[in-house]
């Protein structure tokens, strides 16, 4: 991946590493509007998960992999 930027959480700003997804249901209930078509890190969408009292439980979440950045 020559000349690929790593993303960073749109809620937090944070470089986002970890590759992850979540079903479409899940990430519909937990995401607000405002960011459901950005990339969020996971702690962030774990964190809307715990404000909107939705318990999201290890299985849920799809790991994809770790991103390394090439410096």
């Amino acid at each position: 991946m020559s000349g690929w930027e790593y993303e960073t959480c749109k809620c937090c700003t944070k470089e986002q590493r970890l590759a992850w997804w979540v079903s479409d249901e899940l990430w519909h209930a937990v995401v607000i509007p405002y960011y459901r078509r950005l990339t969020l890190c996971l702690e962030c969408f774990l964190r809307m998960a715990d404000d909107r009292n939705i318990e999201v439980a290890l299985k849920d979440i799809k790991f994809e992999g770790l991103v390394r950045r090439d410096d």
